[in-house]
């Protein structure tokens, strides 16, 4: 895959490492250039596998030293849209568009997509589910504090959720940023799903990556789960309207049980052998 993006992108003056014609995470935002999400997991991509390589590979591959430097060369030098404030494009045209007309838009035609031509749809910036929110949450690490709460305030509102993968997401970043009655209303909303058949579709099969969904906006969401450096790291937080949450995680072999209630977080190792993670940044010892 490594030589498949090298292949599809281009190396721009003034610009970096390009990656043109594509469709990110957003179903309503079509064959645009340099999507931040894609641009962010490629360079992901290629500074693991530059730092993943042994002779063995490199030989079975047929792996070039020139090869080795274009990768790392494409990671460093991978585009992304930032603009002169915190505000980041989803895209390069993105932020050039004008917004949905969410005003004139009545209940009934949502999902936008069964009551608009497509066409429509890609002029105008409105999002279907997270595209560079889900980008804040699997690229934690290459996002500022400011840039997660710029961001979160810009996109969340131009996002339809007609997507039952979307509420989720928001939901992690929204726990994040302290917005907790956002955070808890998208989990909600999340885990009912089929319950309520928020889509009208449940007869048609129910949406098992929202039950999924569920489960992470609790772990990576209120627990704050994040792993940095080879390390767990949590950041756990109790919604007010609830009493206790618990889940248990097998991470490098251990079986780690998580509980947080009204008297705070404990972490217990079921199996394994001992571990150190880190709650609210100090270190604790299983």
């Amino acid at each position: 895959t490594s030589r498949f993006y090298m292949d599809y992108g281009d190396f721009v003056a003034g610009r970096g490492f390009t990656i043109n014609g594509v469709t990110g995470p957003d179903e309503y935002t079509a064959l645009i250039n340099n999507n931040t999400y894609t641009n962010l997991m490629v360079k992901d991509q290629l500074e693991f596998l530059v730092a993943s390589l042994t002779e063995e590979i490199s030989t079975q591959f047929d792996v070039t030293d020139n090869e080795i430097k274009q990768w790392k060369q494409a990671a460093k030098q991978m585009y992304i849209h930032r603009t002169d404030s915190a505000l980041i494009g989803q895209d390069d045209s993105f932020l050039t568009k004008g917004k949905w007309p969410f005003e004139a838009t009545n209940e009934a035609q949502y999902p936008l997509l069964l009551h608009f031509h497509p066409m429509k749809i890609y002029q105008k910036q409105v999002l279907k589910q997270a595209d560079l929110i889900l980008a804040m949450v699997l690229q934690s690490e290459r996002f500022t504090a400011e840039e997660k709460l710029v961001n979160y305030d810009y996109y969340e509102p131009l996002t339809t959720h007609d997507s039952s993968l979307s509420p989720a997401t928001h939901a992690i970043i929204a726990a994040e940023l302290d917005r907790m009655e956002q955070a808890v209303s998208f989990f909600y909303y999340t885990a009912r799903t089929d319950l309520d058949d928020y889509h009208h579709n449940v007869k048609d099969g129910v949406h098992t990556a929202a039950m999924a969904g569920s489960w992470l906006a609790i772990v990576y969401g209120f627990a704050g789960l994040r792993i940095k450096n080879g390390n767990l790291h949590f950041q756990p937080k109790l919604p007010k309207e609830w009493t206790s949450y618990q889940f248990r995680i097998t991470f490098q072999g251990r079986l780690i049980e998580v509980t947080t209630n009204l008297k705070g977080t404990t972490y217990r190792l079921i199996h394994g052998e001992t571990i150190s993670i880190f709650s609210d940044n100090n270190s604790v010892q299983l």
